[in-house]
């Protein structure tokens, strides 16, 4: 691995969200970058990493708290435990090797760095007068054994900066070996066993290429993707639905009254964003006309119905704000039209308010990644931006698959679902455009 870890493979790797393969090679680029261990806080990260390829084994992880700790193989090679705690990590050494093998590296190096016990400073007692200490701590600033003690110290600060990265390499190169046998044993075991998939129970048409789910729910068509994202496109197509999350379907209110004509003027009303999630801190924000308005307004208030931002004297029926809104946060927004000497604003009680809410950023760059896994699929782009609440964008997404597959029912049914999200539609209602 060449150069220098970015920012984002830093990230997945404080997260446990590296693959196994991708994690050792990340592991040993720490151990032998001092820049990047230093950013990544090696005494953590890299122990990190290292629980994260265990939990992706095929094996059971090891239960928390097996081995001994750093301080307690520490404290014992100095000599210092005590009473009940000596006689318990003596009893866990003599059963674990690792933490065994740990333990001598440590004492050697303990015995290696420790000084002669027979050399002590040449300097006067505190009782002295403050000339005879001086002239003693010159003495023994001069002597061979202080500059025994400080050519000591230094070896043990170099001996400490590379004994963890030395026993983390260690245990790296054991993991290795044991994912290639596990790699090996699961290879022969498809072998023996092959996947055998039945005929496909349906087909769509896709920008992506042909889309398939067989009678076993095995999906084909859609290999770029992730193993949880294959199965969350698969179990949308089989049920027909999609699973939005909770905060997005309440923001339009149990009501859906906003979707109708209960406004001072029929017709005139936000449009978007509404009841969505969105993935930019910038959303175009639009509405519909009203009949002979000359000028327009926006105002956007926070949760706790601060104002946030305002645009006026507007003239046409959508507006994009010029500074960015916070990650995570959610919104609400109100539109003014003049006409004439009236000014009309909408919605207001009792329609439930225009609320959305903007991605947090680790949302928002799980779906990047996710999109960009999805490639050119409608189906998977669809899908994976209802699952992370970005209503609008998925209808969109849907509405060009149902264009490609005019016949296809479980298209149609994944539209409705989203389009239905948050608000009480009859359950006969028709997707939207359809």
């Amino acid at each position: 691995m060449g150069g220098h870890l970015d920012n984002d493979r830093m990230n997945a790797h404080t997260r446990d969200a590296l693959p196994p393969d991708e994690l050792l090679a990340v592991d040993d680029h720490l151990a032998a970058c001092n820049s990047c261990r230093d950013q990544a806080g090696v005494g953590v990260e890299l122990k990190v990493g290292m629980g994260s390829l265990l939990r992706a084994m095929v094996t059971p992880a090891e239960p928390a708290g097996e081995h001994l700790t750093y301080e307690q193989l520490e404290a014992h090679a100095r000599g210092s435990l005590r009473g009940p705690e000596r006689t318990t990590v003596e009893a866990h050494l003599r059963d674990c090797n690792p933490c065994a093998t740990e333990a001598a590296d440590l004492a050697d190096f303990v015995s290696e760095s420790r000084a002669p016990a027979e050399i002590a400073p040449a300097v006067a007692p505190l009782d002295a007068g403050p000339g005879a200490m001086v002239r003693g701590a010159r003495r023994w600033f001069r002597t061979p054994a202080f500059s025994f003690a400080l050519a000591a110290a230094l070896v043990a600060a170099v001996a400490v900066a590379w004994l963890v990265p030395a026993s983390l390499r260690r245990q790296n190169r054991e993991l290795t070996a044991r994912a290639d046998v596990l790699r090996a044993e699961m290879e022969r075991l498809r072998a023996e066993v092959p996947v055998v998939s039945g005929p496909p129970v349906l087909t769509l048409n896709d920008d992506h290429g042909a889309i398939s789910l067989d009678a076993s729910g095995e999906l084909s068509g859609l290999d770029a993707l992730s193993i949880a994202e294959g199965r969350l496109i698969a179990a949308a197509l089989r049920t027909g639905r999609v699973e939005v999350p909770a905060e997005v379907r309440d923001l339009i209110g149990s009501t859906g009254v906003l979707l109708g004509d209960d406004s001072p003027e029929p017709g005139f009303r936000p449009v978007a964003p509404v009841g969505t999630a969105v993935r930019s801190g910038q959303p175009s924000f639009s509405w519909q006309p009203l009949p002979e308005a000359t000028t327009y307004a926006v105002a956007v208030y926070d949760s706790e119905f601060n104002p946030v931002d305002r645009a006026d004297s507007l003239t046409r029926t959508s507006w994009t704000p010029s500074r960015a809104l916070k990650p995570g946060a959610v919104y609400l927004w109100q539109v003014s039209a003049r006409r004439g000497a009236e000014e009309i604003t909408t919605p207001v009680p009792p329609a439930p308010e225009a609320r959305f809410k903007v991605l947090g950023r680790f949302e928002s760059a799980s779906l990047k990644r996710a999109l960009q896994n999805a490639g050119r699929s409608h189906l998977a782009a669809g899908i994976l931006l209802a699952h992370a609440g970005c209503l609008d964008d998925a209808r969109e997404e849907l509405q060009a698959l149902i264009d490609k597959n005019p016949d296809s029912v479980p298209a149609r049914n994944l539209l409705r679902s989203v389009a239905s999200a948050g608000r009480d539609l009859p359950d006969d209602a028709a997707p939207d455009g359809r």
